[in-house]
């Protein structure tokens, strides 16, 4: 039977270190994780960690014979003919050398290293090192790897623009089953997470990086009429906002809102669309290919750049919510966890050999 060894270097509530942890479910799996800080691995979490020997996550990758020794020595005691080592992220650092790895590559390389669509210019010249340093490793690691698995054929294509020579499958990130539709009154969920019942509340599920576009929800809050609010998750851009919450949490929040708004500027899939899909709610998104390529095409697209444009959009979203929803059901069946399972498990065998 095929050993997968999944390495995982992605703290809790995060969207990375969910897909490692939804591959931990597969059939003769291990996830090992490679953690830098303590107290951002606080949180309950699945696998074995093994801490590296620097406090700052940089010095610990520039220096992975060091630093994870002890992982490297557990990585090679594992070994034999059926293991393959997936590392789950395009920044990570092969910590153990075998022709039987695979990388997962989550956005497209071209974006993922402009540091114009991250950072601001209050901290941009410390973050465009940070960018340059991660463009070396990707060049390093992934790029080298045999394998590569993707979310959406809009990030095969950026790889093998950007040069990559293997093998690319394109996998779908799947929903996790955490997120599905609370067959209760709105209002009780509410009330329980203490939001106001006389809104048509829209949910933004991201982070403070700029190619999220937060700038425009801010600029969007200034001329929403009072009978909107923007609920903002894991970012401050809502006029109330939630950070550092477990899925049982979130998935409350979205069956409590009214739609989700996406307006980022770049994304290598975005899982909020079809996790809203799934709990069952219509979904403003920005007019991107990737979006497009993510909802085929069952959404309210929009101009990011445009906060009337926008505005406009939810509008439309509430008034169409029926239909929205109908189809976006339909949609997030095809990101079911028995279709990313089965995808899996053929790469594994691919690569095993």
């Amino acid at each position: 039977m095929i050993k997968k060894i999944i390495i995982n270097f992605w703290q809790p509530y995060t969207a990375l270190y969910r897909y490692a942890e939804l591959l931990s479910k597969l059939d003769n799996t291990e996830i090992v994780n490679v953690v830098d800080s303590r107290e951002r691995w606080s949180y309950e979490h699945t696998g074995h960690d093994f801490p590296g020997k620097f406090k700052h996550g940089m010095f610990n990758t520039i220096m992975p014979s060091i630093s994870h020794k002890d992982l490297a020595i557990y990585l090679n005691s594992l070994r034999d003919d059926n293991t393959v080592y997936h590392y789950t992220s395009q920044r990570d650092v092969i910590l153990y050398n075998s022709d039987k790895i695979l990388f997962t590559v989550h956005d497209n390389p071209f974006s993922q290293f402009n540091t114009n669509l991250y950072y601001n210019s209050d901290n941009y010249k410390k973050e465009k090192l940070r960018k340059l340093y991660e463009k070396y490793i990707f060049n390093k690691y992934a790029m080298h790897s045999n394998y590569i698995t993707t979310n959406t054929n809009y990030v095969k294509e950026s790889l093998i623009t950007w040069g990559y020579k293997g093998k690319i499958y394109v996998i779908n990130h799947p929903v996790a089953d955490s997120f599905y539709h609370i067959n209760e009154d709105k209002n009780k969920i509410r009330k329980e997470l203490n939001l106001p019942l006389d809104k048509i509340l829209i949910l933004n599920v991201s982070n403070n990086v700029l190619r999220k576009n937060g700038e425009i929800i801010m600029k969007l809050n200034k001329i929403l009429n009072d009978d909107y609010l923007i609920i903002g998750v894991g970012n401050s851009n809502g006029r109330i906002n939630f950070k550092n919450i477990n899925d049982q949490t979130l998935n409350k929040i979205y069956n409590a809102c009214d739609a989700l708004l996406f307006p980022s500027l770049e994304e290598g899939q975005g899982l909020p669309v079809i996790e809203a899909f799934k709990v069952g709610l219509p979904v403003i998104a920005s007019d991107i290919k990737v979006l497009r390529e993510v909802t085929n095409s069952n959404a309210i697209f929009v101009n990011p750049n445009d906060v009337n444009s926008i505005y406009q959009g939810i509008r439309d979203s509430i008034k169409n919510a029926d239909e929205l929803i109908k189809n976006g059901r339909i949609e997030a069946k095809k990101y079911s966890f028995d279709i990313f399972k089965r995808k899996m498990e053929d790469l594994y065998a691919k690569i095993s050999g």
